[in-house]
């Protein structure tokens, strides 16, 4: 997609790319937890995941698009692929970082990875949508 989007839809694009990993990971860990849990969990979730999504966007995820998008159009998988690099790299560092490094890190690097895979598949949707067109790159 070469064209450059208005300034409210790339803030609608980047407003989906921080909520939607945040309350994926929210009802993930809501998975288990009683009914009543539930809405105090996204609500932590919120809180907690919101300040780290905003960082990973504002020092990963927006220099990489401003950069590379005057060499490759965004599409889905791009999208995807960069969501998963902004979420995988700085999880794994962190892990690795702990005491007691072992396959553990693999898991949490994969997790945060497809967490930043979310949000960049969201980021993506909302730049693609055209006002009363069809998404692009599809059949």
């Amino acid at each position: 997609m070469k064209d450059d989007p208005s300034g409210r839809r790339f803030a609608c694009a980047c407003a989906a790319a921080l909520l939607v990993p945040v309350l994926a990971a929210g009802g993930l860990f809501g998975l288990d937890s009683p009914p009543a849990a539930r809405a105090g969990i996204l609500f932590l979730s919120l809180l907690f995941g919101l300040p780290i999504a905003l960082l990973h966007l504002l020092v990963l995820a927006l220099p990489a698009y401003l950069v590379l998008r005057e060499y490759w159009s965004l599409s889905w998988w791009a999208a995807a692929l960069g969501g998963f690099v902004v979420g995988a790299i700085p999880v794994g560092l962190l892990a690795l970082g702990t005491v007691d490094p072992s396959s553990d890190a693999v898991t949490l690097s994969f997790g945060g990875g497809l967490l930043g895979l979310s949000g960049g598949v969201a980021f993506w949707a909302v730049l693609a949508v055209k006002k009363g067109g069809p998404l692009p790159d599809r059949p």
